[in-house]
């Protein structure tokens, strides 16, 4: 598995044209966010990034494709849009459905959480939110909870329920994380591609489980940079982001055509995906 890495880092330096959609995804978060946060928590900023980044990820990923299986012409910006119109709705499907299965299983997790254990006490919750946006003092905090016993250890029992419907979905997610790679190099819908994710994963524990921590790490390492509050370490761990972003989207495509090439449609094979307008 380690010549994957270095073989990733050479195609990532032949092709800096994979480095564009970065950009852009960049360029968008800022343009709609103005910097700060993810748009400020405007549904209508998100819903248009949420669509945008469906977009961005058929394109992009058609792009590694190319390069992956070595076309005899580079892959360029018109591959690019090529990707954006023929992988744009098997990505919106699949980020829509699992968006809609986070909403069911939260629903479910509300649902079973008040008839087990009754409804929370909202009263509660309000005084609670405008205490802790006062400022965080634990010895008031302490001070405040101490009468309400009952409703602390209700409110606790509901975040038990919702930590379990958290794991089903994370394991959900973990199974189905490579599946928008699996759209593109498999050229297949959402449904197959979610299929094809989890056979990977499950024939494959080892070797995605190595690449899975080789990522892992340095996310970590990046993000507590970001929150250090450094100006210096912010700038660094940006540009290691955008970096490390473009590197990893390719080794997890690449692994596809590495542990599963039965599943790698050829380009000159290639037809729209079924279920494709």
């Amino acid at each position: 598995m380690n010549q994957i890495l270095v073989r990733t880092w050479q195609l990532l330096r032949q092709n800096r044209i994979l480095l564009g959609p970065v950009a852009i995804e960049a360029l968008i978060i800022l343009f709609f966010s103005g910097g700060v946060g993810l748009f400020g928590g405007n549904p209508i900023s998100t819903m248009a990034f949420f669509f945008l980044r469906q977009a961005l990820l058929g394109g992009w990923l058609y792009q590694m494709k190319i390069v992956l299986l070595e076309r005899s012409t580079p892959a360029s910006w018109d591959d690019f849009f090529e990707g954006v119109a023929r992988y744009f709705w098997p990505m919106l499907a699949g980020a829509s459905m699992f968006f809609l299965l986070l909403m069911l299983i939260l629903s479910i997790c509300s649902l079973v959480a008040e008839a087990w254990l009754g409804p929370l006490d909202m009263n509660f919750l309000e005084k609670l939110g405008t205490h802790l946006q006062s400022g965080f003092d634990p010895v008031k905090l302490q001070a405040f909870l101490e009468p309400h016993q009952a409703a602390v250890s209700l409110v606790y029992q509901w975040s038990l329920v919702f930590m379990g419907g958290a794991m089903i979905l994370m394991v959900i997610a973990a199974l189905t994380s490579f599946w928008q790679q699996y759209c593109v190099m498999g050229n297949s819908n959402w449904l197959a591609a979610w299929k094809n994710s989890k056979d990977l994963i499950l024939k494959h524990p080892g070797q995605i489980s190595y690449l899975g921590l080789l990522w892992f790490l340095p996310t970590v390492i990046l993000q507590l940079m970001l929150v250090m509050g450094h100006p210096v370490l912010q700038v660094l761990a940006f540009g290691l982001d955008f970096l490390l972003k473009a590197y990893f989207t390719l080794l997890f495509t690449h692994a596809i055509l590495l542990l599963d090439p039965d599943k790698v449609a050829p380009l000159s094979q290639e037809t729209k995906p079924e279920g494709t307008p």
